[in-house]
């Protein structure tokens, strides 16, 4: 295993992997499986072709990039972990490219990877990326003559995290199982489509569902439950909310025409892995995923056929400044499609971090006292707890040093050097300040502080809770804005566990630059939410850019996208009095009542699907409505 120190003489990285060397990956319950994602962004897209060429003279059975990500200046590489480990990445480092590290998985059922022949959807295809796609629920069944039938508008459904024992409970209760098969483009997880196959061995998704039917009714639970698809196995799943109001029909959305036609589209969705993390949300680790799930959805039309795709998926923390990997991709793949015919969104939901003091934003004067900002971690978490400190280009003669709750400050630590509490492998806190990171594209400076868990955990040993000190002082010559963001740290929902999110107090604490972390991209939708009626933003809603800088400090906004605000609000609450939006519950009429920018993301692909099959080629919103709770929020809604 390379030493903390070792890792940051490579040249560009990512600290988190330094965070999963030293803590021996113990956060981490998928560690031990063979592979390791990476997000990977050359400077072209020939650079990525020659990059690919080098990895193979120099670890020829290390590593193995999806068919899908030829033709891009950004890929998915996936690293055996073996003895080439330390070296591959060590090599990645020293090349002109960033990556970044992903969540541990099983890996390639075959290798070379051979490509696909999954069918296309008709009309348009909506895409959905998310966890839990009750694909049997009437809400999404396929319509004739103005009637449901027992057939199913899911085209296709990709499970990531699935293997070959999600066939097994059908077959152990005597029933066809389902044709699920690993993508032979992609590699890992596996894949089912509405009509099996010439070979494949099971039933495709609509003959599958047919051997639960009986007196024009459909036995969904049973149906589920034989399934294997562990994304149905609750009584409820954010994947299948969103979808329903996304595409759901009977349109159930307040003030939908009774009897509107159902478009013509076919439903992809694509399943996440879930519990990455002790139940929570580790969004930073999924995506290479997430780019795979974009590159899977296109997959499945034809080159100029419409695709939109609801992304309710992201974090707090990042450089939000439009220049991650990710969005880079997003950007990058919406406009090569739509460069060869293709009419093509990705609708982002701005994030629910509008006010939850994840955010802090402050002027460092050369010279002069720290910049001291209090962060505040709970008792009994059981996950790790990871904030990203952002510098501009001026921050280089900056450092930072932390002071854990009745301890004495650690010393300062300066870029290219590190700082830990407790011993390798258990670790308690830690910070990690290389000279480049594989974050951001725009050259800045990242720190990263990492706090392991206050819960007794199992061969960890157990950090201090309560307010942390976090102190930033400037020994260079100039002005440095630091900005520090707070990762998500949810509860996955319906796991059942208590919020654990910590979060900044005091002075330089905002609730401006909190849009998701993938939300700076310039071409993707992103939508906020607000409450239908009063039309009052949401304060969860994820606010952008805020108008000046703080202590007059004249440096300019580090946002390359120069976002004020979600770019479309859709209502995510129904009135003041009614909490949330009522959609679809997994089996059969039951409903469930869900909030946030999500619900409002779902709302504006409905509206995206609708323009579609009206025939209308640019997406632009609907005319603003005038009440709003701040002069910033005059922005484009969806109705």
């Amino acid at each position: 295993m390379p030493s903390a120190a070792q890792i940051l003489t490579w040249g560009r990285i990512d600290p988190y992997y330094i965070w999963s060397e030293v803590s021996h990956f113990a956060d981490d319950p998928a560690m031990g499986q063979p592979w390791l994602p990476l997000l990977v962004e050359a400077v072209s897209a020939q650079a990525a072709t020659d990059l690919r060429a080098k990895l193979q003279g120099e670890f020829p059975d290390s590593f193995f990039v999806p068919l899908a990500n030829a033709g891009g200046a950004c890929i998915s590489l996936y690293v055996k972990q073996d003895a080439q480990t330390e070296k591959l990445l060590k090599y990645l480092s020293g090349q002109n490219v960033h990556w970044e590290l992903g969540l541990p998985f099983t890996g390639p059922a075959a290798m070379p990877l051979a490509a696909s022949a999954r069918p296309a959807g008709t009309g348009q295809v909506v895409g959905f990326i998310d966890y839990g796609c009750a694909f049997a629920h009437r809400q999404f069944r396929a319509w004739v003559a103005g009637a449901p039938t027992l057939g199913s508008r899911v085209l296709s459904l990709w499970d990531q995290p699935g293997n070959a024992a999600n066939s097994v409970p059908a077959a152990a209760a005597g029933i066809a199982p389902p044709a699920w098969t690993t993508p032979p483009d992609f590699g890992y997880g596996v894949e089912w489509n509405r009509t099996a196959a010439a070979g494949q061995t099971g039933l495709g998704i609509d003959a599958y569902m047919q051997q639960f039917a009986g007196g024009g009714s459909l036995d969904e639970e049973q149906c589920y439950a034989k399934s294997g698809y562990q994304g149905v196995d609750r009584p409820e799943a954010h994947g299948t909310h969103v979808m329903d109001l996304a595409v759901g029909h009977p349109n159930s959305l307040p003030g939908a025409v009774v009897g509107q036609a159902l478009p013509a589209h076919d439903i992809v969705f694509v399943q996440l892995p879930r519990l990455a993390i002790n139940g929570h949300d580790a969004t930073w680790l999924l995506r290479a995923h997430v780019l795979d799930a974009v590159r899977y959805i296109f997959s499945c039309a034809a080159p100029t056929q419409p695709v939109t795709i609801n992304l309710s998926y992201g974090g707090y923390a990042g450089p939000h400044d439009g220049k991650t990997t990710l969005e880079r991709a997003l950007d990058e793949a919406i406009a090569a499609r739509r460069a060869n015919g293709g009419p093509t969104e990705i609708l982002i939901a701005a994030g629910n971090a509008g006010a939850g003091e994840m955010h802090f934003d402050a002027v460092v004067p050369p010279g002069g006292a720290p910049v001291s900002m209090t962060w505040s971690n709970g008792h009994d978490s059981p996950t790790d707890q990871f904030t990203e400190i952002w510098f501009d280009d001026t921050g280089v003669g900056c450092e930072v040093r932390f002071t854990a709750p009745g301890q004495a400050a650690s010393p300062w630590v300066a870029a290219g050097n590190y700082e830990q509490l407790g011993p390798d492998g258990k670790v308690q806190a830690m910070l990690v300040a290389p000279t480049d990171v594989g974050q951001s594209r725009g050259g800045r400076r990242m720190v990263l502080f990492a706090v392991g868990p206050t819960r007794a955990m199992a061969g960890r040993a157990t950090t201090p809770y309560g307010d942390w000190t976090l102190e930033v002082r400037n020994v260079g010559t100039a002005n440095a804005r630091v900005r520090a963001w707070i990762e998500r740290n949810d509860p996955v929902s319906t796991s059942g566990d208590d919020p654990r999110q910590a979060r900044f107090k005091g002075p330089g604490v905002t609730p401006y630059e909190t849009l998701n972390s993938l939300s700076h991209g310039q071409l993707p939708i992103v939508v906020g939410g607000y409450v239908g009626g009063s039309g009052r933003v949401c304060d969860y809603t994820a606010r952008g850019q805020h108008q000046t800088a703080p202590g007059g400090c004249s440096l300019p906004s580090l946002n390359a996208s120069g976002k004020k605000g979600p770019d479309w609000l859709a209502v995510s609450e129904e009135s003041e009095v009614d909490e949330g939006m009522a959609g679809a519950a997994v089996i059969g009429a039951d409903q469930v009542r869900r909030s946030g920018t999500s619900v409002a993301c779902a709302v504006a692909t409905r509206y995206v699907v609708q323009q579609r099959a009206a025939g209308v080629g640019g997406i632009v919103p609907p005319p603003p409505t005038p009440q709003v709770a701040e002069a910033e929020w005059q922005l484009p809604r969806v109705p």
